[in-house]
């Protein structure tokens, strides 16, 4: 089955996990996936993959500028023409576009009545259906597109689910594709934890630097711990983006400056010595009231359980999902509490033995999220939507 993965970039670092999804089914003998980009190929060195395309260069190689001009006298559209010969030509099966605004770029820059041709999945991931994103004529745009018959969506967790059903998508139409563990983080880490009483405690954040992150809650709960229970205690920030400023200025203010280290974004190939040479890994993720944004996955965090670090999420999005009932090595705390995070941190620094004890969680953890598995949901949708259509 050839499968057209649409994206606008590939493949940014915040978007490791479709870059993983695509490479896990290259794997698959009987799956073809292909990659049509329309703004940037970015990282490409370290992702390199085959059958990656770009739209520009996919409408320059299928019309003539003699041709194109022919049809832009005639008032049509050239590059509606070129996309329905690249799918044509490379035999697509079903178009897979990840985010909603991948769905609506082909809506809007190639025909329709050639993109409804072929079956279609589209992957929401939470920004793309978020308050800001959908109102007004993006909801109506949003809305008469759910309604075509051989479209379809893509959730990872049951609460990015719910987000569809809320905005109106039928029930049968939705399925559930969870994010896969990239093999690099399946090792358990080996490092004990830091013994209650003993120099330093590493604490860690991978995240990008955006309000619904919630980086200013973990950095008044972690100033808290150091004041109260180690002052060798160090956090480790991973990301960059819009409020790292902001929180680098909090940091200051806390006097925190020999505590806390800024990474900037980091290769994803290096993340699991960093994080797993940590003792607590904390995601302290909110609902952005204003956009409604919220992490409906936490990879991040599932990284860290996987590394065999003890984590400390928030009960926002899915992140409850991703880590499983609240327990030992895995606390959810309220959104928007400092207070609880310290708490938490103070909790796993004095059990002192946690990820000794830690593999059995991770490994099951890890298991519920193997490539193995994301690759059978993959083949089970693809098969069905195939056979509704």
């Amino acid at each position: 089955m050839n499968i057209l993965h649409v994206v606008r970039d590939f493949s940014p670092l915040s978007q490791t996990f479709i870059y993983d999804l695509i490479c896990n089914l290259s794997q698959s003998e009987t799956l073809s996936p292909k990659v049509l980009y329309y703004r940037n190929r970015m990282l490409e060195q370290e992702r390199p993959l085959d059958n990656v395309h770009s739209c520009k260069l996919v409408e320059e190689e299928s019309i003539l500028r003699l041709e194109r001009l022919w049809l832009k006298l005639r008032n049509r559209s050239w590059r509606a023409l070129a996309f329905s010969r690249y799918i044509e030509k490379e035999n697509v099966d079903l178009i897979h576009c990840h985010f909603a605004w991948c769905l609506w770029e082909c809506f809007e820059r190639f025909d329709q009545a050639s993109v409804l041709k072929r079956p279609m999945l589209v992957s929401v991931h939470g920004t793309d259906i978020s308050k800001k994103m959908c109102h007004g004529n993006h909801l109506a745009k949003f809305e008469l597109m759910a309604s075509k018959p051989n479209l379809f969506f893509a959730a990872t967790t049951p609460f990015l689910m719910h987000s569809l059903l809320a905005l109106g998508v039928k029930k049968e139409k939705i399925f559930i594709i969870p994010n896969a563990l990239n093999p690099l983080f399946l090792a358990p880490a080996t490092t004990a934890s830091t013994p209650p009483g003993s120099a330093g405690f590493r604490v860690a954040c991978n995240a990008r630097f955006v309000p619904w992150k919630g980086h200013r809650f973990l950095i008044e709960g972690f100033a808290r711990f150091v004041n109260e229970v180690n002052d060798n205690a160090e956090l480790t920030l991973i990301g960059e983006g819009e409020t790292e400023q902001q929180v680098k200025e909090q940091v200051q203010r806390l006097g925190l400056e020999q505590k806390v280290r800024f990474l900037g974004a980091v290769p994803h190939a290096h993340i699991p010595q960093i994080v797993g040479s940590q003792d607590a890994y904390v995601q302290p993720s909110i609902k952005d009231e204003s956009t409604g944004q919220v992490e409906t996955f936490g990879i991040a965090a599932l990284e860290a359980v996987a590394l065999g670090v003890p984590v400390v999420v928030t009960d926002q999005g899915g992140l409850p999902y991703v880590v499983g009932e609240s327990n030992e090595f895995a606390r959810i705390v309220a959104q928007q509490s400092a207070d609880a995070i310290f708490g938490e941190l103070a909790a796993i620094y004095r059990a002192g033995d946690l990820k000794a004890r830690m593999r059995p969680y991770s490994r099951s953890r890890a298991a519920q999220y193997s490539q193995e598995r994301q690759l059978e949901s993959c083949h089970s949708v693809y098969e069905e939507i195939s056979r509704r259509c």
